[in-house]
């Protein structure tokens, strides 16, 4: 029993040398690359961080990127404090040191915001004068990843640390259970044998991991289809200038605005008489709803929130524009005047008779199968109420099987 309470006397004591014992150095050089004040809360902040016309970095980090044998560099740029990042990518060597020389013909920027934001910002020179450029997902689709994958997953030890950055830091790999995780190369800090990892700000897997033993880097990235490594990780003072830049969606929707108000003019100014002049007149007021409804739209091309809400984004918008089931109520009063222009012909002979009938049975027709799409597009719409993408898709194969329906009939 003595030597029971020797052994527990030891042990009690041993965990409290342990505990007296202040946590590991972290190298100030280190302290510094991790601080980052974005990454502090549970939850990330929702506000998208675009109303200054300076956008402002604090770390830049150059990657390598390998894959099927051949290397480009992107420069990856954080803002520590509000999540944004921005991206450059090109062949290795073509990027220079990472500065923002907005006065290259060459210059392209992607920026990304933690609400869902992109916008690109690039140069072009037309007339031998350099023009500046601002466009934003909703008319540039690209690539987009969020980098789920390191978010709210735990990850194990996977072998040696290695040194990766000129700073001469360790950092140590780790692999996700899923056999096709990719390794990560995590550095800061102590390197227990499992991580849990709660938040992530970077791309391409380069980048700030929250984890529930603190901030760390991931500096590299290997999987079968290839690698993405970090070959410097600095802090900086960078600041880009939106002024110079101008929104091509303005000036899309500009010009686009113009025209349809010019096309609401022309149909105001025309006229109907004649026995089927209520159907003209009906076909006019679908015709300036429908340009209403498309300059509505392209008000919303340039606004809105991409990843977390593409219902209400601009892309959203777009998508609205380009939506077939407002096209068939045209198409059905077209139908009926048809219909209504051969009932009032003159008929003369017992061959125009005959065409008259075809043409009225031809037309009543087109207007099942114009009457049946519109029920399968509004059944479509309440179908896929919060993923307009997937709806446009399913309406458009509604609209091609309308479309080959009409051909077989042959109307005209």
């Amino acid at each position: 029993m003595k030597q029971f309470v020797s052994i527990l006397s030891i042990c009690m004591l041993w965990a409290m040398v342990v505990q007296a014992q202040p946590p590991a150095r972290i190298p100030p050089d280190l302290a510094a690359l991790i601080n980052v004040p974005y990454l502090v809360p549970e939850s990330a902040p929702t506000s998208a961080h675009v109303s200054s016309t300076v956008l402002r970095f604090d770390k830049r980090i150059e990657i390598l990127n390998t894959s099927s044998g051949s290397e480009s560099e992107t420069y990856l740029y954080i803002n520590t404090q509000n999540g944004s990042i921005a991206t450059r990518t090109g062949r290795s060597g073509t990027l220079g040191d990472g500065s923002f020389n907005t006065n290259d013909k060459k210059f392209r920027l992607s920026y990304y915001t933690p609400a869902g934001l992109y916008y690109t910002y690039y140069n072009q020179e037309k007339k031998g004068e350099l023009e500046h450029y601002e466009v934003t997902m909703n008319t540039d689709i690209i690539a987009y990843s969020s980098n789920r994958g390191f978010e709210k997953t735990s990850v194990s030890r996977s072998g040696s640390s290695k040194n990766v950055l000129p700073q001469n830091l360790q950092a140590a790999p780790y692999k996700g259970s899923v056999t096709s995780a990719p390794t990560i190369y995590l550095c800061g800090g102590s390197t227990p044998r499992q991580f849990h990892l709660k938040r992530f700000l970077g791309y391409a897997g380069i980048g700030y991991v929250k984890t529930d033993n603190g901030i760390m880097m991931i500096v590299e990235m290997s999987s079968d289809g290839g690698s993405f490594k970090a070959t410097k990780w600095e802090d900086i003072d960078l600041q880009l200038d939106k002024t110079p830049f101008i929104a091509v969606e303005n000036r899309i929707s500009e010009k686009a605005v113009t025209g349809i108000d010019e096309k609401i003019a022309e149909l105001d100014a025309e006229t109907y008489s004649g026995p089927c002049a209520y159907l003209y007149q009906a076909k006019k007021e679908w015709s300036k709803q429908e340009q209403e409804r498309q300059k509505q739209a392209l008000a919303r091309m340039n606004q809105g929130n991409l990843i977390n809400d593409i219902n209400n984004s601009g892309l959203g918008a777009l998508i609205d524009f380009q939506d077939p089931e407002y096209s068939l109520k045209g198409a059905e009063i077209e139908a009926d005047i048809k219909i209504c222009n051969s009932e009032n012909s003159k008929i003369t002979t017992e061959n125009e008779a005959q065409r008259q009938s075809k043409a009225i049975e031809c037309a009543n027709k087109t207007k099942i199968e114009i009457q049946k799409a519109k029920r399968e597009m509004m059944a479509i719409t309440r179908r896929y109420p919060n993923d307009k993408s997937k709806a446009l898709l399913e309406k458009r194969k509604v609209l091609t099987a309308y479309q080959k329906a009409a051909r077989e009939y042959d109307c005209d």
